[in-house]
């Protein structure tokens, strides 16, 4: 479709860009409506993207779908990876694992091939992993006639919001968050008390802030012990901050790829705090109730990322979540005695 004579170019591609949202948006309902009238299950994903875009977005636009679909919805075929299982709630009636259909180091190798191609994680179309992960997942499960529901439709539905085009109220009017039920994936190692924590390097905290974080770790664990979400293997494109050896702080045995995410999930349930570096993983504290501090050196974070929590914070019986820059850090993470939980 050529661009009207006359309309501005940056008019047209907000034209566009809506018009695309909007597609978008009716293809994912029509998706349904057809599962509805065949009677056949919906596979959705494969999720391959962010933890944070899967847990502030993709759930909750699975969850909203379900809400507004008027009709009782056939059950709902999940294809994640680390056994995210508990994330998606009454939405999951079968779970399939990405790393028990790939081996990890390959899935990890061609995603970050895709990563390469497409400039970044976010995809606003299937390619060629994307459709081979669902022929896995159909063969996986015999051959089954599935309606696939794909992140894309998600990616390109609110991608309007995450360019400042339309307001964070279309995320919040179709989504509904949901408080996430942990698995039972706690190591019987950890500590009775504990304070879960996850730093790593990321653009929040690029590697001269790992040293910074380190220290910050080393304080709060001097009157409590402190279990690090790190067992030395690598899932992603994050580097964990190095913690081995530090006193009081505990650090994960080694944990498959396909329970990795089961396995942090469980134990940050099962703490009284979590220190996270800012980012996704640092939204799955506040949604298992648990009362989250989220550290950064660096504000490159989106705006409209933080109101999107603040939304589902607001909706749900969240226990707080605090952001903080490391500068101020050592005022309030200087050792269980100054770590004052109610004030998160």
């Amino acid at each position: 479709m050529s661009r009207p004579r006359g309309l501005p170019g940056k008019l047209w591609r907000h034209a566009r860009l809506q018009a695309d949202a909007t597609l978008a948006g009716r293809q994912a309902r029509l998706t349904l409506d057809r599962a509805v009238s065949k009677r056949h299950r919906v596979l959705v994903g494969p999720w391959l993207a962010e933890v944070g875009f899967e847990l502030l977005y993709w759930i909750p636009f699975l969850h909203g779908l379900r809400t507004g679909a008027g009709v009782a919805l056939p059950p709902m075929v999940v294809v994640s990876r680390g056994g995210t299982a508990s994330w998606y709630g009454d939405a999951c009636d079968t779970y399939v694992e990405l790393h028990e259909l790939f081996e990890p180091d390959d899935l990890i190798a061609r995603q970050e091939a895709r990563v390469r191609s497409h400039g970044g994680r976010k995809h606003t179309a299937l390619d060629a992993l994307d459709r081979e992960a669902i022929q896995r997942a159909v063969d996986h499960l015999g051959g089954e006639k599935l309606e696939v529901l794909d992140p894309s439709l998600m990616f390109r539905r609110f991608r309007p919001v995450w360019m400042g085009r339309r307001p964070v109220r279309v995320v919040v009017d179709e989504a509904r968050p949901r408080m996430i039920v942990p698995p039972d994936d706690r190591p019987p190692s950890l500590p009775e008390r504990y304070i879960a924590v996850k730093v790593y390097t990321s653009e929040t905290t690029p590697p001269e802030a790992q040293r910074r974080l380190a220290e910050i770790i080393g304080m709060l664990a001097r009157d409590v012990a402190v279990v690090a979400l790190t067992t030395g293997e690598r899932y992603d494109d994050h580097l964990d901050t190095p913690l081995a050896g530090v006193p009081g702080v505990h650090l994960l045995p080694a944990v498959p790829a396909a329970r990795n995410l089961a396995v942090q999930t469980a134990v940050i349930a099962g703490a009284e705090a979590f220190v996270a570096t800012y980012g996704g993983p640092s939204y799955l504290g506040p949604l298992l109730g648990v009362p989250t501090i989220a550290l950064y050196s660096r504000p490159q974070f989106a705006g409209v990322h933080l109101d999107v929590l603040r939304a589902w914070l607001s909706q749900l019986p969240s226990s707080g979540f605090s952001l903080m820059d490391l500068r101020h850090a050592d005022h309030v993470l200087g050792g269980a005695s100054r770590l004052d939980l109610r004030l998160l």
